[in-house]
């Protein structure tokens, strides 16, 4: 177990949406996407190092940072636990691509669209050797801030620092995610364009 024992949950519990097209952005093995796509959405999935055959969805293989897609394409966009990856995972070091990749997430979001996205979180702005981001207060705000934030949601591990997954999270509130000096807590982020 890990992290998705909140993450998913969290996402379907916000989606708000009856009918229209979702992008799960960072889909990997398509467990997620399947999920969406058996509740009824109209899924694409996409991730930069394959996506899965999918009955019913369209799979696209490709770089968040720039894709091909148009304009004001999908009225959710979810990524889950996957920006904090964009730009420096596969040796590459670009920092601040995870801001690229917000700005490609805005340009294809319908007008009226939501985003949810999942990110690790912590008290200071941190950039793991194994290509991964831990979000702060700061940094988070500047990840959204094209975006009308509305909900916030903050997860903790309670197994931290126990190196195996664990499903042993509980809603937390942003002062102890604030506070919180190890990589052990999660922000959940529904925000609108």
């Amino acid at each position: 177990m890990s992290e998705r024992v909140v993450e998913y949950p969290w996402v379907l519990e916000n989606i708000d949406l009856i009918k229209g097209d979702v992008l799960d952005v960072g889909c990997g093995d398509g467990a997620f996407t399947r999920e969406l796509v058996e509740k009824g959405y109209k899924v694409c999935g996409l991730d930069v190092d394959h996506c899965p055959h999918i009955e019913n969805c369209i799979n696209i293989m490709c770089d968040i940072r720039r894709t091909l897609l148009s304009d004001e394409s999908f009225d959710r966009i979810i990524s889950i636990s996957t920006i904090e990856h964009v730009g420096i995972a596969s040796g590459e070091n670009n920092v601040d691509d995870d801001f690229k990749a917000m700005k490609e997430i805005r340009r294809i979001l319908k007008p009226s669209g939501a985003v949810l996205i999942t990110l690790p979180y912590g008290k200071t702005f941190y950039q793991h050797k194994t290509g991964f981001r831990i979000y702060d207060e700061k940094r988070l705000s500047r990840l959204f801030e094209s975006f009308k934030i509305i909900k916030k949601d903050f997860f903790k591990n309670m197994d931290y620092p126990n190196k195996s997954p664990s499903d042993n999270w509980v809603k937390s509130d942003e002062k102890d995610a604030i506070d919180s000096q190890d990589v052990n807590m999660i922000v959940c982020v529904k925000a609108m364009k």
